[in-house]
């Protein structure tokens, strides 16, 4: 975050709380606010761009999400339109959220905002999907697109992610120059808005229906790579969680087009809530948002468990195996992933396809992926980084992309989105999983015949969170103190390469991670989060048996706990 006044936040907190055209609910809260270490907090500065867009706790604040923060961003994304792409600002565009508490008010904000420079808004009617915003945006040839989402963050949190005419986030070389923009405007409480219903008049406000979707499923339809017999006695079956996100119905239309899949859904996490009461956090990434799937699943023998987060771009995945349900990492579905889609795809791949992944994502892909000739590409943490990837292979024509994963369980597989996608991966886990049935295998004996043949490989991310006014002050000192703790303790496990992205290594920008590989071949990477005060601390071993990697993983982490608690 950058100060957008003074750092005590006091000048800022009396200008929107002596406002006279502040909103009675804003204004009640602000009066409550006693303590000038919360006023620093909420004032001091402005809300800026992460790893995805706009992140913050709901409230009164600008460096909370809330009516006057999303007026801001929606006036510095136009502004930097108007001087980077004014012509393609013609096209319109197109806003989405999800199920979070105030999503469709902050949505209508945003509108509202376009409306007042002329600008064509295309709305969905419901909550929509990350992924298919961004196929959205392509489809109507938008100039860009808005949705309004905070991921996998628990209820307090809310969102605004920025993506360009391609379907993808902004890289932060544009977000930089919004948020430039939007730390010019004086008076983002007082300013006068049209409302939805006179855009409605005007006809430039256009609500989306179920065309897109159907158009979305009709492209998905194209990436599949078997088909199967409609045998209703010998059908995957399929149980599916929502955890009371935006991919109840895209995830479930997608399923029903499956003819070899009997799907079932979770009906105490079908329908939105905005407080997301069923899980701690609804995140598909974590075992525990199964709980309650579990006991659906065992009523109905299912087969396969997914589950994706409230915008639909993440997807957690549990397998049958022996009468009991074994959840894999992101790590371990992505390797499932690109193995099938190799063993699949082997006759056409060539080494000029490409599979691309994150610097903090299991280097197994890349051993399977060069046996099948295919090259592997590291990127940055985010999808936009990928997208901006896809863009450039593009341009190059004779490489053809694969694949690309994520070890947070975002994959994408057709390049008509440019976002990761929980409906492509839902789709080709079905495939795969059915593929290999109808075999005598279940995906946890692929994922061993993997290990068997290309090496054990055993990740598992570390986090150390930070609370309080000055959080991420704390965040920062702390991973200072790794990076030099880690570099003065290298003997210790044997490090013989350290790599700093902050010095752009590998034609990569510039980013806070440091990266530090072991003779032989596992390694860490610590990064903070981009989201929320968070150090991340990724570790992977490998070795020749399944006992070996968990031991040195072990070892490793009481040496990551020592070091951090020194």
């Amino acid at each position: 975050m950058k100060s957008i006044n003074n750092s005590s936040g006091h000048c800022e907190f009396s200008r929107w709380l002596n406002h006279p055209q502040i909103d009675q609910k804003t204004f009640l809260e602000l009066k409550e606010l006693k303590d000038p270490n919360e006023i620093r907090d909420r004032f001091g500065n402005l809300l800026s761009f992460g790893t995805a867009g706009l992140r913050g706790l709901i409230g009164a604040g600008t460096s909370r999400m809330n009516r006057y923060v999303i007026r801001r961003a929606t006036q510095g994304f136009v502004q930097f339109l108007l001087k980077t792409d004014p012509l393609s600002l013609s096209q319109g565009i197109v806003i989405a959220y999800d199920t979070r508490l105030n999503s469709l008010e902050f949505a209508h904000e945003a509108a509202r905002v376009l409306l007042k420079y002329g600008i064509i808004t295309y709305i969905f009617k419901d909550f929509c999907p990350s992924p298919i915003l961004s196929f959205a945006i392509r489809y109507l040839r938008a100039a860009g697109g808005i949705i309004i989402t905070a991921s996998h963050n628990s209820y307090e949190y809310s969102g605004y992610k920025v993506y360009g005419a391609d379907g993808a986030q902004l890289l932060p070389e544009y977000t930089d120059q919004i948020y430039d923009e939007m730390k010019k405007i004086n008076d983002e409480i007082g300013q006068t808005f049209p409302s939805i219903e006179d855009g409605v008049k005007k006809g430039l406000i256009r609500f989306i229906g179920d065309e897109i979707l159907q158009s979305y499923l009709k492209k998905l339809g194209e990436l599949r790579l078997q088909k199967f017999d409609d045998d209703d006695n010998h059908r995957l079956k399929v149980l599916f969680t929502p955890l009371h996100g935006s991919g109840n119905k895209p995830v479930r239309d997608t399923l029903n087009k499956l003819e070899y899949v009997r799907s079932y859904v979770v009906h105490e996490q079908e329908k939105p809530d905005p407080f997301f009461l069923t899980v701690d956090v609804p995140d598909p990434a974590k075992f525990e948002s199964f709980e309650m799937a579990l006991e659906t699943a065992e009523k109905n023998e299912i087969d396969l468990i997914v589950g994706t987060d409230p915008d639909a771009d993440r997807v957690g995945l549990l397998v049958k195996k022996n009468r009991k349900y074994r959840y894999l990492t992101g790590n371990q579905i992505g390797v499932l992933l690109s193995y099938y889609l190799l063993e699949q795809k082997k006759p056409f791949v060539s080494g000029n396809s490409v599979i691309l992944k994150s610097i903090v994502t299991t280097e197994l892909v890349r051993k399977i992926a060069s046996y099948y000739g295919v090259c592997t590409i590291d990127l940055l943490p985010g999808f936009k980084y990928f997208a901006a990837k896809i863009k450039e292979l593009e341009k190059q024509r004779q490489i053809t992309f694969l694949m690309g994963f994520e070890e947070s369980n975002g994959y994408l597989l057709g390049d008509f989105v440019r976002e990761k996608d929980a409906m492509q991966a839902i789709m080709l886990i079905c495939e795969m999983a059915m593929f290999y049935k109808k075999q005598g295998y279940s995906l946890i004996d692929i994922l061993a015949r993997i290990f068997s043949r290309f090496g054990f490989y055993r990740n598992e991310l570390i986090t150390f969170s930070f609370e309080g006014f000055d959080s991420r002050e704390k965040m920062k000192k702390k991973l200072k103190e790794l990076h030099t703790r880690f570099l003065n303790h290298a003997k210790e496990i044997q490090i013989s390469e350290v790599m700093d992205y902050q010095l752009g290594l590998y034609d990569l920008p510039a980013a806070d991670v440091l990266k530090v590989k072991l003779v032989d071949g596992s390694w860490i990477a610590i990064r903070p989060s981009g989201t929320e005060p968070k150090i991340k601390c990724y570790i992977e071993t490998v070795g020749r048996s399944e006992l070996r990697v968990k031991e040195k993983l072990e070892q490793l982490k009481v040496f990551i706990y020592r070091l951090a608690y020194k």
